[in-house]
């Protein structure tokens, strides 16, 4: 009776879609439709994968002339069987998460929404207030994102090693053509490699983003100038010949690079990317760019660069790297996005704002141009007060300031601060020769300084190798 029931109620449900014509909706009603839609969407899919999961303990597919579950949940439902692994973990998660069961089935949240939140809960427990609240205004990646750093921040130092021996044995290439000819390609790699591989990709789609807009023409979808950009990458071909920014950054706490292992509460990590063993942070180290960040945990202080490139660039290290103490790199501070990001300044350089660490922020270019607007309608691009910087391009730093003199005592260092060591690597670089660690250099607009002639903490560079000369 209940099954005939929900049927009925199914198929009244259903005739009322039926019945909608958009066409005689105003824009304004059809947005409210597609709200009210997407609140339903999101509470049928709750109760659907509870029923799923009461199904599967009662082996109630079996009935379908199914043998396994996950086969069963994906083809009933009409997405992968990795999906539907999923959203059967997610259901198995939700006894753990009452307040997450409660949203789901109110329509608040959506699957991938509550997967997000039921694995954070699970590695760090007390989030699962927090990130609701955060899922109610944020985008689902920016919400990925504060899940994975309350992961990292939670997670046992030795859950790097193995997780990244995991992703060693675990790595796979596969390609093929299906029956209508088209090739595809799928694969796994590890965070050290993954991450550069993907960071060359977007950009290239950064490349073939901005050569749309200088020839006046509506770009396709990122998805399909990815699918350009990697044919292009190994054809040898690509508008990007050389990356403007590194493709694999890793950020590590002094103390365990120079120590070899990380201890609790000990950063290693690829930006972009998770925790990686501070061995592979080493080994990738030797033939990169090692720049030294002295922070409190809550603001950058100083940037030191211990092997330097053409320029200096100690204002676009402490940009690049995100904000301390985790360092999980740049994305846009409006909808998330990581790809297609330019540097924005909160009050507009025009207005009189300064090129500095505190005014300038990480956004892609839709929600640049909106604040753009913004700006210009709220009358701040205007005026441009004497003696400001138009340009948009970050101040040089200033000089290193000179060691204070060996007879002088040494003052003592920060209370609060530590140091991390950001690792640059660019496959299409030729290693640089090691130089001797200069004196900390202050970043413009960086506030607060480290006190005159304070020592930030020791920064071990690791020696280059020598590669072999090749025989003539």
């Amino acid at each position: 009776m209940v099954t005939v029931d929900v049927q009925a109620g199914c198929e009244d449900f259903a005739a009322l879609l039926a019945e909608l014509d958009p066409g005689s909706y105003s824009g304004a009603d059809c947005a409210e439709v597609v709200r009210l839609l997407a609140r339903v969407e999101k509470r049928c899919a709750g109760v659907r994968i509870l029923f799923a999961a009461r199904a599967v303990e009662c082996a109630g597919y079996r009935g379908q002339g199914y043998s396994n579950p996950r086969t069963w949940l994906a083809q009933t439902t009409g997405v992968s069987s990795g999906q539907a692994n999923q959203a059967l973990e997610t259901a198995a998660g939700l006894s753990a998460c009452p307040e997450t069961k409660e949203a789901l089935l109110a329509g608040d949240l959506s699957l991938d929404q509550a997967a997000v939140i039921i694995k954070t809960e699970a590695v760090a427990p007390g989030s699962e207030t927090d990130l609701l609240a955060q899922a109610a205004t944020a985008s689902l990646s920016r919400l990925a994102d504060e899940g994975r750093r309350r992961r990292l921040v939670a997670a046992d130092p030795g859950d790097a090693e193995a997780a990244h021996d995991r992703q060693r044995r675990e790595r796979y290439a596969r390609y093929w053509q299906d029956g209508d000819g088209i090739g595809h390609v799928a694969g796994s790699w590890p965070v050290e490699t993954w991450v550069p591989l993907t960071n060359r990709i977007d950009a290239e789609v950064d490349a073939m983003l901005r050569q749309a807009k200088r020839d006046g023409v509506e770009p396709e979808p990122v998805e399909r100038l990815r699918a350009d950009a990697v044919a292009r990458l190994i054809n040898g071909g690509g508008l990007s010949r050389r990356p403007a920014r590194p493709e694999l950054v890793l950020v590590c706490d002094v103390a365990a690079f120079q120590r070899g292992h990380s201890e609790g509460g000990e950063t290693c990590q690829v930006i972009g990317g998770g925790p990686v063993p501070v061995e592979v942070a080493r080994e990738l180290a030797v033939s990169a760019f090692i720049k030294g960040v002295l922070h409190d945990g809550k603001t950058i202080q100083q940037v030191a660069h211990f092997r330097g490139r053409y320029r200096c660039a100690e204002l676009a290290t402490a940009l690049s790297l995100g904000p301390p103490p985790l360092f999980l790199g740049v994305a846009c501070v409006d909808c998330g996005r990581r790809y297609g990001i330019e540097w924005d300044h909160i009050d507009p350089v025009a207005h009189g704002g300064a090129t500095s660490y505190e005014n300038v922020k990480p956004r892609c270019y839709a929600c640049h141009r909106d604040k753009t607007e913004r700006d210009r309608a709220a009358g701040l691009l205007t005026a441009h007060p004497p003696g400001n910087d138009q340009t948009g391009t970050p101040t040089p730093p200033t000089s290193p300031s000179p060691a204070p003199s060996s007879t002088d005592a040494p003052p003592p260092r920060p209370a609060a601060s530590s140091a991390a060591a950001a690792v640059e690597a660019r496959s299409t670089v030729t290693p640089a020769a090691h130089r001797a660690a200069t004196a900390p250099v202050s970043v413009p607009g960086l506030t607060p300084p480290t006190p005159a002639g304070a020592t930030p903490p020791a920064i071990t560079p690791i020696p280059a190798r020598k590669k072999p000369r090749a025989a003539a």
